[in-house]
């Protein structure tokens, strides 16, 4: 028999319901987003009108990085309830 596969909702990968763990799945839980580096700038300094993409979560630059939480995979069959984000 053949096992069903599902969707995760929150890193869109396939996975084997029963193989998910704790660890399985690994994803970013804020956005990938740009921001002028004048925001770091210390008062005085002027410039900083490159902007710098990177993850709000873990401010990596890297758009295809690696999550930096991990949890257990959720299928879209599973309903939406808001619980506490993996660890980190």
């Amino acid at each position: 028999k053949k096992k069903r596969m599902c969707l995760c909702r929150v890193c869109l990968k396939p996975y084997n319901p029963n193989d998910n763990n704790e660890k399985a799945c690994q994803y970013h839980p804020e956005s990938f987003t740009g921001e002028t580096s004048q925001r770091w700038n210390p008062p005085g300094v002027t410039g900083g009108g490159r902007i710098e993409i990177f993850w709000t979560c873990c401010g990596s630059h890297d758009k295809d990085s690696l999550g930096c939480v991990v949890g257990r995979h959720k299928s879209y069959d599973e309903p939406e309830i808001e619980a506490p984000i993996g660890k980190r």
